[in-house]
């Protein structure tokens, strides 16, 4: 018997959901994360389509989110909004999305520089290391 449904993709299809509702709401990963008892990493898995939300956790959303749960598994979510009030939503969302991979970005270089002084740190302890135990041979 072959699934009528490709549950990856449905999987998928509602995290993508998520994140446009919680996007138009202006509601950070952070505080949605904390709200539903997930870590920031495990919530945006969700977003991802990468980890399936259980119903408690969806009905919880939908309830933070202030939308009916069904609009968390609407398929099709410009069916949702008329016209122009869907054009100003989806160019707010785009922004949004631009300002996102910019935080992203910036979160990155940041942690790029932090592990760069780690190592630096780590380097410094090896060469201590190395002439400490130079010393004890001679």
């Amino acid at each position: 018997m072959h699934n009528i449904v490709n549950y990856k993709e449905l999987q998928k299809r509602v995290g993508e959901n998520i994140e446009y509702i919680r996007l138009l709401k202006k509601k950070s990963i952070k505080e949605i994360a904390s709200s539903i008892n997930l870590t920031d990493t495990g919530y945006r898995n969700i977003e991802r389509g990468i980890t399936d939300i259980s119903v408690t956790k969806l009905f919880h959303l939908a309830a933070i989110l202030k939308v009916d749960q069904s609009q968390l598994l609407e398929l099709d979510l410009h069916t949702l909004m008329k016209g122009e009030e869907h054009e100003r939503l989806s160019a707010q969302y785009g922004k949004q999305i631009e300002e996102n991979y910019r935080l992203r970005i910036q979160q990155y270089k940041d942690e790029n520089g932090f592990l760069k002084k780690q190592v630096e740190v780590l380097e410094k302890l090896m060469n201590n290391n190395e002439v400490n135990m130079n010393r004890t041979r001679k």
